[in-house]
């Protein structure tokens, strides 16, 4: 269970655009003293309350009582939020494993098992299904299958091997795309997707990985129990998702939405490392202008190009 916590934490969790929560009771947690001691890291508490874990190349901000991070400036979202106190502050066990050491260490992950590795993409929606709709009738279904195309040219060039879910306007069913992914044996996965909200003025990219088991999502304080498929990923899917938001950000220079958590179907039951992406809102009246050009569907495919190649050179 998630609960409001202490006065202080909940200011600091107000300061930073948060809400307080809490670890359930009996959550496995490890103290930010071993995780800097592992990764020869300082830490340091600022005067605003928050606690900063530094390595020789990496910084990363905590916030108590709050689950997201920076970590170069990027936010990322835990599972569970970090939690203050004497011991000098602890997060989950599964965040030490899962968040933290696989973006902390950036080349420790096992090499892929293709050589060069087969990369499946797959633009959302399709056929009779839209997707959003925004502003001039901007239709995800459509933009995203330009931004998939895009960047099928961009990896193919950098030798590594493509497959689209869909080549053009067809609809397929969330199993039909995993299916796929399953039977062409990708070393990851990557579906890709315009965002919509009724606030016109929400815009920004994010990016979406499965939550570990027992922990909720980013959008609601439910608690998953489920061991899904997508779970055996975790780390892996966390390292995918960062390189992919700082690759968008950097191409798109728009809001930092975050590395959020979600169990869409298609990151619950992937047979390999598996991403969400949310490439901008059709729904904002700039960003749905700027969706509509040719030059700007490059950026983006370009980012997420980047995000995809920093990723698989950390596994070679």
């Amino acid at each position: 269970m998630y609960l409001f916590t202490s006065m202080a934490a909940m200011w600091l969790a107000l300061m930073s655009g948060e809400v307080a929560e809490s670890l359930a009771p009996g959550t496995p947690v490890t103290r930010l003293t071993a995780i800097a001691t592992s990764q020869e890291a300082s830490l340091s508490n600022q005067d605003n309350g928050f606690v900063t874990l530094a390595t020789r190349y990496k910084r990363v901000v905590f916030i108590p009582s709050v689950r997201r991070i920076t970590l170069d400036g990027i936010a990322v979202y835990m599972n569970g939020p970090f939690e203050s106190g004497l011991d000098g502050g602890h997060v989950s066990t599964v965040d030490a494993g899962t968040v933290l050491e696989p973006l902390l260490q950036g080349t420790s992950a096992p090499p892929l098992p293709s050589t060069p590795p087969l990369i499946v993409l797959d633009p959302g929606h399709g056929g009779e299904d839209p997707g959003a709709v925004g502003i001039n009738f901007v239709t995800e279904k459509d933009v995203v299958l330009v931004i998939t195309k895009r960047l099928r040219s961009a990896l193919v060039q950098s030798g590594v091997q493509v497959r689209l879910t869909r080549e053009d306007d067809r609809y397929l069913s969330l199993g039909d795309r995993i299916s796929l992914v399953r039977q062409w044996r990708a070393d990851a996965f990557i579906s890709i997707h315009l965002n919509s909200s009724a606030n016109h003025t929400a815009g920004g990219v994010e990016t979406f990985v499965l939550p570990a088991r027992g922990f909720p999502s980013t959008s609601n304080g439910t608690n998953g129990d489920g061991d899904y498929p997508g779970n055996r990923y975790d780390a892996e899917n966390t390292r995918l998702a960062f390189f992919i938001q700082k690759g968008l950000l950097y191409q798109t220079q728009g809001e930092d939405r975050g590395l959020r958590r979600a169990r869409y179907e298609v990151l619950r039951d992937a047979p390999c490392p598996a991403i969400l992406a949310e490439c901008g809102f059709v729904t904002n009246r700039k960003e749905a202008k700027l969706l509509q050009q040719p030059a700007y569907c490059e950026r983006v495919a370009q980012g997420l190009a980047s995000g995809l190649l920093t990723y698989i050179s950390r596994r070679e």
